[in-house]
């Protein structure tokens, strides 16, 4: 069988060739689009892990750094409070120590006007009753002064010093003689 051929038949092949090559042409093109997208996406990921990672390593320094901060703040603040204990421990050593002192100074102080008086009595003999009983209450405010002065001190070692202070200089603008500040 011989192959018979017209020239329309040949004009069709001819288009189909043809149409078939620019398929293949825009196939071509198509890959090549495909391709490039593909590669720029792997750019991107590249681009986009690497920033990741960098991001990660900061986020693990800035933890670092703050948990080194906080540790550091800690160790401040334990060392402020042992500072706090021994200056409140100092505070109350030298508190004690003036009360001590103050109970000394008047227990000779209350000695010393228990023996005026009754030098007094003796030398002044011939003086009224009226001067005794006015002695006699000069030593029962005192004697009640310096027992009012045991229940302050008692008070006062109840409490902290800064109150204690207050108190203390109100008693003694209250008992004293002058106006203590």
């Amino acid at each position: 069988m011989a192959l018979i051929t017209k020239s329309s038949d040949t004009a069709v092949a001819a288009n189909a060739v043809i149409a078939l090559q620019e398929h293949i042409e825009m196939g071509t093109k198509v890959s090549e689009n495909i391709r490039n997208n593909i590669e720029l996406f792997n750019k991107t990921a590249d681009s986009f892990n690497g920033d990741f990672k960098e991001k990660i390593e900061l986020i693990k320094q800035g933890s670092t750094e703050l948990i080194n901060a906080t540790e550091e703040i800690q160790n401040n603040f334990k060392n402020t409070l042992k500072g706090a204990d021994k200056t409140i421990s100092k505070i109350n050593s030298y508190f004690s120590s003036l009360m001590k002192k103050i109970v000394s100074a008047l227990i000779a102080f209350v000695f010393i006007e228990v023996i005026f008086f009754f030098g007094y009595l003796f030398y002044d003999s011939h003086k009224t009753n009226e001067t005794k009983s006015a002695l006699q209450s000069k030593l029962d405010k005192a004697l009640y002064d310096v027992s009012n002065l045991k229940g302050f001190i008692i008070h006062i070692y109840n409490q902290d010093s800064q109150k204690a202070s207050k108190d203390f200089t109100k008693w003694l603008n209250k008992n004293g003689d002058g106006n203590v500040q």
